[in-house]
């Protein structure tokens, strides 16, 4: 117990007052032997540590609890089933102020709709976690706010994350890699949610703001999508800046006529990197000296910026 327990503190440096640890696993006869055995044993600010290895569970967390697994790569919750449901949630967040980090959720033979983690409260942070080949990868319910999202692997699902109707989430920090529809997906009535340092490769749409105002994305790659980012569908007053669109290969962004959105930031900040522009900067400000137009809305980005920030990474 002690040495998976050191190896978890040295690495996290986990520390809580009037709570316990619990531990999940087979190395020890003490372990639980289920994640959700140790969830409903726990208490609120409590710590479950869980040990390498693949367990086949879907997990209901009613408590404020932190989850962390031993490893990313090796602490995997792997839903197998022959059943036909509807749709299963491999991890349901129902309580606040939860932390979950250090591991792989993914599904195998079970062939319907997927959520790898619902978050259907607030004020959570997901943290380090890989999600692999389920429906939707991390979604944030409705009116569920205040969620932190960062440094994460989302690879090869269908929608990577999404929010629905839940404002003041934290994006940031991510690779969201070859997502078949959305690589997020800032969803109706979605607002003031903050998109940053997130690297979006291969995806249908990088990320799509649909009926949803007051969001800002900057700071991020949006790479080799068929579209960079798109608004659309009555959103408003959303602003995109500082980011890095590169072969996207339909558009690097898109936005629907009769809305108005921000594409540029100040003089200071600027706008976007734009692989397809095609203008010159004879004043040597860094900035084109004529406007980048988004296709369809006819929005413009007055301050396109010459060179990709070098801030801004877009390798995996």
């Amino acid at each position: 117990m002690s040495i998976l327990y050191q190896t978890i503190k040295d690495k996290n440096e986990i520390t809580k007052i009037n709570s316990k640890t619990l531990f999940v696993g087979i190395s020890d006869e003490s372990y639980y032997k289920t994640i959700q055995d140790a969830i409903n044993a726990s208490s609120n600010n409590d710590t479950i540590i869980i040990e390498n290895g693949i367990y086949n569970e879907l997990l209901t967390i009613n408590k404020s609890i932190i989850l962390v697994g031993q490893s990313t790569d090796n602490t995997i919750i792997n839903y197998s089933s022959n059943n036909s449901q509807r749709q299963v949630i491999i991890i349901n967040i129902d309580s606040d102020k939860c932390k979950i980090e250090n591991l792989t959720v993914t599904k195998n033979t079970y062939t319907g709709d997927t959520m790898g983690v619902y978050i259907n409260s607030s004020n959570n942070i997901i943290k380090n976690v890989k999600i692999i080949n389920v429906s939707k990868a991390i979604t944030i319910g409705v009116n569920k706010n205040n969620n932190i999202l960062s440094q994460n692997q989302i690879l090869n699902n269908l929608i990577g994350i999404q929010t629905w109707k839940s404002s003041y989430n934290f994006i940031e920090n991510n690779i969201i890699f070859s997502n078949a529809e959305n690589g997020i997906f800032i969803h109706t009535y979605s607002y003031e949610n903050t998109i940053k340092n997130n690297i979006v490769i291969n995806n249908y749409y990088g990320a799509m703001i649909k009926g949803s105002n007051n969001n800002i994305v900057y700071n991020n790659c949006f790479k080799e999508n068929n579209y960079g980012t798109i608004i659309c569908c009555g959103s408003s007053d959303n602003i995109v800046y500082n980011n890095i669109f590169l072969n996207n290969s339909i558009n690097n962004s898109k936005q629907s006529a009769d809305i108005t959105n921000y594409w540029h930031n100040d003089f200071e900040t600027g706008g976007n990197y734009w692989d397809d522009y095609n203008g010159v900067d004879e004043h040597h400000d860094g900035y084109g000296d004529t406007p980048y137009v988004i296709p369809e809305g006819g929005e413009q980005d007055i301050y396109p910026l010459i060179k990709p920030p070098e801030e801004i990474m877009c390798e995996v």
